[in-house]
Parts: structure tokens; sequence; C-alpha cells
């Protein structure tokens, strides 16, 4: 038989995306779909043919193959694989693979098949009794895998191999011996690896119980589709352009995520600490997460006299992830949605302050997350907005939110001008951005503005109108060690984010359409290329150029099995 596979391909969720980015309509439904086989037979769908086998510590007899005229179908045209190997008492092993063929694609992938989205392999098998000195009773019952002992290879070089049917496949008949048997082994598919399917792989150990030949004819694989993952909600969202503080999860300390921007070593003078006249931190937020969710937007203060605890013995150099957690000497401001039951303050927001130091009332500078003592104000103010932090005479601390409402704070625990100045004395790295916890991940705070004015210094940055952080001005401070998207400017050339769950799992790609049409719909390759896992989602942002036009946007998901 030949090589045969019949992808299909669904789509789900289809949206309306209008020209003006302002609404978000529900379009079509989600298809049934019949399970589909990928089919392979022949000696060109076996790469490397004869392949590779043999035994455990390259025993001499290894397993050897032969393409024979001896179709399961009686097809003159095709025929089977004849697999025989030997069993010495010496030996440990008997194995062979046989790997896809590299230079086919399948379901846009080179050599490689996704096996979790199969239920079960299955495959014609004779046993050839005239040249086996092993009966096929004992091939049955001996070894590590009974029965026939199905596998399968995985990763990019095939060099993985796993028993992903299990250890008890299934009985090879003894009406195997005198013609084509039809057997079954079914994949465990929460196996890891299966992913990158790239062969067939087959083991019994043996230990040296067995001896003499084994053969047997091997014909008409089959992978059996099992049925589609569920459908993922798939969602389309205007975006605000600015400097996007994005709680990934894929941080170093998960949950417990920060992304900040701080000013850059040139400008260390924007201490409040003795300052002659006031200073002002000022952080403007274009949107942020409803309070459901556990983030917190942050500015924090490091004099660089603090000790760093990242490097003891050593200070600070603006660079660390995790200010408030590893410096010693540290106050922060933080802002986050109102989440109590006090009616008066619906929709409102909560101020905290917070710091850590050298002085013995908090555990002697003490290099943990040592943020013990509270000064806050719960104001029935959005969180959208302006708010300005003016310190005068290191501890004077007056907070104006967004809508206007302002309150004076004193500084944590208490402390008094001279001790604030024997702790924090110098200059400042100043930092602007959030924090969360685990209900935060995969959501984001956007900064539209911030700014400081002190008498050693000020800056003021517009986010919405920049391309690139200016370097030596900005660093940027992410616990995303291996991602970029923890912290980024985002300009107006992005017109929306695309976003769906991922109980679908992945490999979804993404279709654009200038109208519901089905067959209009296109691979946006470009689009499912910049798809990343944000948290419980996937996500990926659609510029212009990802834009079908024509007044409206169309989008779906589309899964080939």
């Amino acid at each position: 038989m030949k090589k045969s596979f019949s992808p299909k391909t669904i789509g789900l969720g289809l949206l309306l995306w209008t020209a003006s980015l302002a609404s978000v309509d529900a379009q079509g439904s989600y298809p049934n779909f019949a399970p589909t086989n990928l089919q392979f037979n022949t000696s060109a769908d076996v790469g490397g043919f004869p392949g590779s086998g043999g035994q455990w510590w390259s025993q001499a007899g290894a397993v050897a193959y032969q393409w024979v005229n001896d179709d399961s179908k009686g097809n003159p045209n095709s025929g089977s694989l004849l697999v025989g190997g030997a069993w010495n008492p010496s030996e440990n092993d008997f194995f062979f693979a046989i790997p896809f063929d590299p230079t086919w694609t399948y379901n846009s992938t080179n050599g490689f098949i996704d096996a979790t989205r199969y239920t079960a392999v299955e495959y014609d098998v004779k046993w050839d009794a005239a040249d086996s000195t092993v009966t096929l009773l004992s091939f049955n019952a001996t070894g590590d895998i009974s029965g026939f002992p199905l596998g399968l290879m995985y990763d990019s070089n095939g060099t993985q191999v796993v028993e992903a049917c299990g250890a008890a496949g299934p009985l090879i008949p003894t009406s195997a011996s005198s013609g084509w048997v039809h057997l079954k082994s079914t994949i465990n598919r929460a196996t890891p690896g299966l992913n990158r399917t790239t062969g067939l792989w087959f083991k019994k150990y043996n230990s040296g119980k067995g001896v003499g030949n084994a053969y047997f004819y091997l014909d008409n694989v089959v992978f059996d589709g099992g049925p589609l993952p569920p459908a993922p909600t798939l969602s389309v969202s205007q975006p605000v352009p600015g400097l996007q503080i994005n709680f990934t999860g894929a941080s170093a300390s998960p949950p417990n995520d920060r992304e900040n921007i701080v000013t850059g070593p040139s400008g260390t003078g924007y201490s409040f600490v003795n300052a002659p006249s006031s200073v002002t931190y000022t952080v403007t937020y274009g949107y942020f997460p409803p309070s459901s969710n556990a983030v917190s937007g942050v500015i924090t203060i490091v004099p660089t006299s603090s000790p760093s605890g990242a490097a003891p013995n050593t200070l600070v150099t603006g660079t660390e992830t995790e200010p408030d957690f590893t410096d010693g000497v540290v106050l922060q401001m933080s802002m986050a949605r109102y989440t109590g039951t006090n009616k008066a303050f619906a929709g409102g927001s909560q101020v905290v302050l917070q710091y850590k130091g050298n002085n013995a009332t908090n555990s002697a500078g003490t290099l943990n997350d040592a943020r013990n003592s509270n000064t806050t104000w719960t104001v029935a103010s959005p969180i959208e907005g302006a708010w300005a932090f003016t310190i005068t005479g290191n501890t004077s601390i007056a907070v104006v939110a967004p809508n206007g409402l302002s309150t004076n704070l004193t500084f944590p625990l208490g402390l008094t001008p001279s001790q604030v100045s024997a702790q924090m004395a110098g200059g400042a790295y100043v930092y602007f951005g959030g924090r969360n916890g685990a209900s935060g991940t995969g959501q984001r705070i956007v900064i539209t503005h911030a700014s400081i004015t002190a008498p050693g210094g000020s800056l003021s940055d517009d986010f919405t109108s920049e391309s690139f952080l200016a370097p030596g001005k900005w660093n940027i401070a992410t616990d995303d060690a291996t991602r970029t998207d923890g912290v980024y400017l985002l300009g107006g050339d992005t017109k929306a984010f695309l976003d769906w769950t991922t109980n679908g799992g992945a490999g979804w790609q993404i279709m654009t359409n200038n109208s519901p049409t089905r067959a209009g719909f296109g691979i946006d390759p470009d689009l499912t290329a910049k798809t990343v896992l944000n948290g419980a989602r996937y996500h990926t942002e659609i510029s212009a150029t990802n834009l079908p036009g024509n007044g409206a946007s169309f989008f779906k998901l589309s899964l080939t099995p």
C-alpha cells in the first residue's frame, strides 16, 4: 500500500474586528471532526533504510531488515518489511528503529509528527515460523515488554526513544504463523516528547533468557487520529500604546514576577534624601488589569549606597531585577486596585508605602523580602491616570491620585529625617514597573508616562510617542531572562492583540480574511510565528501589515491534525 494521509483543517472562533478597532462580534462555530490517519508502509517512507538496529552493548548478530514482496493486502506492487534478529545468552536486548523519512512534509513539519494527536498505532504482522527458532509463545512472554514491543522515537535527531505504548503490548496470535494478523497499540498521549515523534521503536529487554532467532513481517502502519482538543476561546482586544509591563509567567521566580525600567547609571541624582527642595515621582497608567488579578504598579527607590544582596559586600548597580527582594535599603511605593468590601471605595485604589533598611527595628538589614512595615491610603479614585508622590524633608510624603484627591503620608517605620539621611543619603536608582502574584500571571500594566522632578536632576518620558528606550537614560530590569516581552514599548503600528486560551493545546495557526466567507481565509505565517505563551493564554500582536484591509478584518484559528 502507498503512503496516504488526509489532514483536515478546522476553524473556530471566527471573529470580526472592525476598522475602527472598537468591537468584536462572534461568527461561526466549531465544526465536527472525523479521525484521520497517517499511513506509511513503503521503502521510500523509511528514512535511512535499512534503518538502525542491533543488540545492547553492540553484540554480534544485529537485527536485519529486508523489503520483501509479501504485502498483507496481496498488492503485487507493494510489500512489507521483514525484520529478524538473534538472541544469545550474552545479549541483553533485541531492538530496532524505523525512522520516518526526513524528506517528506506533514502538517508543515519535516520528518516528524505530533503523536499526541493520535490515539493508537495499528499495523499488520506475520510471524516467520520457517526462519524463527524462538517460538511465538516465547516471543510473546519474554522481555520487559510483553507481546509486540512497540514504542516511539522522538526529538529532531531521533535519538530519544520511549515506551509510549506501555509495557504490555498486544499478543501476537498463533494464527500469525500462517498468515497476516492485525494488531493495535494504544499510545499514552501524556508521554513526554511525543510532539516531535520521528519514528517507530521496538525493544525487548531479554537479559539473556531467550536463545535463538526471531523473524516477523511488518506492514500497513497507521496512526489513528484522535479527537480534536477542546476549542480555545479566542478574543481580540485593542492595545494601549506605551511601556508594557507584561507578567508572562516565564520569569525566573514565577508567580512573583518583577518587571521594571530603572534610571541609568548617568542619572543617579534623583534622590529625595537631603534635597534642598521637594522631589516628585510621577507615573501614569494607561491600562491596569481588573481587581481580580494580583497586580501592583510600583515605584522603587534604591540608594546607590545600598548593599546588594545578590553580591555580598558590594553596592547595588541599578541592574538588580528584584530590588525589593535583594537590595539592602529600599523604599517602595505601590498602587493597586481596591479589592475590599467597603462600597465607598468600589472602583478605587490603594497605595502602600514599604521600606526596609539597616536599622534595628527592621531586622538589621536582612536581605530578604522584608517589606514589613506599611503606610497605606485607600482612595476613591480609579487607578488609571497620573499618580504623584512628592517627598519633602526626607519623611513627608504627599500623594495625589488621578482624580485629584490627595493625602499626606508619613515615612514607613516612623523613621525620622536623620534616620532616613543616615540610611539613604547619596544618589539613587529609581525603578518604574510592577509586580504580580499568581492570579496576575498573563496580565499587563501599561505605563504611558513617567517623570522625576528633583533639584539633582529631572527626566520626563512620554512612552506613547517613543519607539525605543533611550540608552543610558533607562535600563530594563526584567525577571524574564529568556524573553524580550517582559518590558517593551508598544507603538501605534500595533493595531490589535489576539489571545486564546491554552485548553486547546499548541499548534494552532492564525488565519485572516477581509470577509467572513470560509473560502477566503489564509494562514498568516507572521502572526503564527510571533505567538508566545503568556500565562494561561497564547498571545500575538497584529500590526497594520497583518490586516487584510477593505474596512474589516476577520481572524480565526486553524488546527491541522
